[in-house]
């Protein structure tokens, strides 16, 4: 059972990210979406063994990355698709262009068009998340998916936390089931995290 505590610490961090990102204008949301991506393709093409990277497809209050579709295209690009009981699996996505609205309004894959990739297959993933420490605590949505995910796959498989600037926190109320990032994706690149 969750402590409860931290859980409402959680909500009202929850909620000041949210204020804080509700003051972004769209061009500063635009324009630091193009510079973390542009800082998650030099990451890539730095890591000759990355050739299969899990992504996302943005909601609200997180940067859009799809133009890694056009960044990257030696790089296999995988997607989250949710399911039953909190499942979430990966399936690669050749063209953004392929993904169906689905659950909670996310695109995600369609199974029928998309190969599922296991997660000792993804050489490094995207993580979103509301916000994040440099210590690589992650503040998601609430519904466990990523975490659930996250411990499934290979220790040394990097993770890569990404948000907006404005939400990259001094403190993030911690519980022992939430997985911990290994690197945050910045404007000025990809920066690795030591170990908590």
């Amino acid at each position: 059972m969750a402590n409860p505590r931290s859980e409402e610490g959680k909500d009202a961090v929850r909620r000041e990210c949210q204020g804080l990102l509700g003051r972004l204008k769209e061009a500063e949301r635009q324009d630091s979406s193009q510079r973390l991506a542009d800082a998650v393709a030099a990451w890539v093409r730095s890591r000759p063994d990355c050739r299969r990277l899990g992504v996302y497809a943005a909601i609200a209050g997180e940067p859009d990355l799809s133009t890694l579709h056009e960044k990257c295209p030696e790089l296999e690009l995988c997607y989250p698709l949710t399911g039953a009981e909190g499942a979430m699996e990966f399936h690669s996505v050749p063209t953004p262009t392929t993904l169906k609205r689905g659950n909670f309004g996310v695109c995600e894959p369609v199974v029928e068009l998309h190969r599922q990739v296991a997660p000792r297959e993804l050489d490094a993933l995207l993580c979103p998340g509301l916000g994040f420490t440099r210590c690589g605590l992650r503040l998601g949505r609430g519904g466990g998916y990523y975490d659930r995910y996250l411990s499934r796959l290979d220790s040394d498989t990097p993770k890569l936390g990404v948000c907006f600037p404005q939400v990259v926190l001094e403190f993030i109320p911690a519980e022992s089931h939430d997985m911990v990032m290994t690197h945050l994706v910045e404007e000025a690149g990809v920066t690795e995290l030591s170990k908590v």
